[in-house]
């Protein structure tokens, strides 16, 4: 799917990025489609981003100025009743010029 550069003011992606999904680098893609000051918000897994490099892929982004941390929640169950042992975090980062 084509998208224009920064054509939106947010992305919300919700159980998308997780074990076997989209890889890290999807984030950049979307980033690329939000305009500057926009929101991205985003739910992982707890358990991802060391084992799979998305810890050291989403610091490297605000190291690198494309976008700054505004909140990361606490650990919440993702299928309280399915798999009580499977935790998330709602990630939201604002985009930067």
């Amino acid at each position: 799917m084509e998208l224009e550069s920064e054509e939106y003011d947010a992305a919300i992606s919700v159980g998308t990025l997780t074990i076997g999904h989209p890889p890290k680098e999807s984030l950049l893609q979307l980033s690329k489609v939000i305009q500057p000051y926009g929101y991205i918000v985003f739910t992982l897994r707890s358990d991802i981003p060391e084992e799979s490099g998305h810890g050291d892929y989403l610091r490297n982004m605000v190291e690198s100025k494309v976008w700054t941390v505004e909140e990361v929640s606490e650990d919440y169950p993702t299928l309280p009743l399915g798999e009580p042992e499977a935790l998330n975090r709602i990630w939201v980062y604002k985009k930067l010029p």
